[in-house]
């Protein structure tokens, strides 16, 4: 069972560690050069629409990499809003004058209209999360984000399996909620970004609910950054 749990897992293991060497890196070279002296956003206000991504969580990132999406004819609308606790911070880093750079630490709050197979469905959300500093790309600026919070729905999915695995049927409303975004904007158009954001319910392996419960849904949208 050991064997074949980390026969599953190893390459979304080994994928999320060059993630991180990426982001050790990329601070080490420069990460926070900022395009000038202005300070992040305290509030993103954006819209995002999403579709549902036939995948697992840790299989995510194996997939992305390969450009596998399994996508569905579920969708939703979302309005998101962001607010930064506590503006940008630099944690000592082995290596690096000034540490490594974020962005800061945010409230993340959602409300999703559902459509598709799931008509007049509504979810809200709400987390905190932390953001990395910006990485310069040439006229871009690039940040990304992950974060933790509880997700609830006012009705029933047709694609999430519930506490028999069945899709659909007995769900658990209130889910553990998982997200990871992707921000870039422009250096001299600061105050709008394209987004893509993984949004991840689940039952936390058992802890909320059943560990065959939960979605991930795939959502690309813009925002204000104020």
């Amino acid at each position: 069972m050991k064997s074949l749990f980390f026969k599953k897992y190893s390459q979304s293991a080994r994928l999320w560690r060059r993630v991180v060497f990426v982001l050790i890196v990329g601070a080490r070279v420069g990460w926070a050069e900022q395009a000038d002296s202005r300070q992040p956003p305290k509030w993103r206000l954006g819209l995002s629409l999403g579709q549902w991504w036939e995948t697992t969580l840790p299989d995510a990132p194996v997939e992305a990499v390969r450009g596998s999406f399994d996508l569905r004819d579920a969708y939703y609308l979302g309005a998101n809003v962001n607010y930064n606790l506590t503006g940008p911070f630099h944690l000592p880093f082995w290596g690096l004058d000034k540490g490594i750079p974020f962005g800061g630490i945010e409230l993340d709050s959602q409300v999703i209209s559902h459509f598709g197979v799931d008509s007049d469905v509504w979810e809200v959300s709400g987390g905190i999360g932390l953001r990395s500093g910006d990485a310069p790309l040439g006229p871009l600026r690039l940040n990304v984000m992950i974060g933790e919070g509880l997700s609830y729905v006012f009705g029933e999915l047709a694609l999430e399996k519930g506490e028999e695995g069945i899709r659909g049927e007995n769900q658990e409303q209130l889910q553990n909620h998982l997200f990871f975004e992707a921000e870039a904007f422009l250096v001299d158009r600061p105050k709008v970004a394209l987004v893509l954001r993984l949004h991840h319910r689940s039952g936390v392996y058992g802890l909320i609910s059943n560990s065959k419960t939960g979605s991930n849904w795939l959502s690309i949208g813009a925002r204000a950054r104020l």
